[in-house]
C-alpha cells in the first residue's frame, strides 16, 4: 500500500460580506479594498478608480493584502 502525501486544501476565494457573498474581483485604488462588482454601483464606490485583481496586485500587492485581511 502506497501513502500519498496529504493535499493542501484548495484556496478559498474571497467574498463580499456586503453584497450576499459576491466574489471580490476587483481592487478600489481609492479606496485601498477588495470589492465585488455590485459595490462599484453604491455610493461609497460608485466614482472611484478601480482595476481587476489580477492587473492590481503587480502595483499595489501589499495594500491588497491588507485589504483582504479587513474584509
Amino acid at each position: 500500500m502506497k501513502l500519498e502525501k496529504p493535499r493542501a486544501p484548495a484556496p478559498r476565494a474571497r467574498v463580499c460580506g456586503v453584497d450576499a457573498g459576491r466574489p471580490l474581483e476587483l481592487f478600489c485604488e481609492d479606496c485601498g479594498r477588495c470589492v465585488c462588482a455590485l459595490c462599484l454601483t453604491l455610493v461609497p464606490h460608485c466614482r472611484h478608480s478601480v482595476r481587476l485583481m489580477t492587473h492590481a496586485v503587480s502595483h499595489n500587492q501589499g495594500e491588497m493584502v491588507a485589504a483582504v485581511l479587513v474584509v
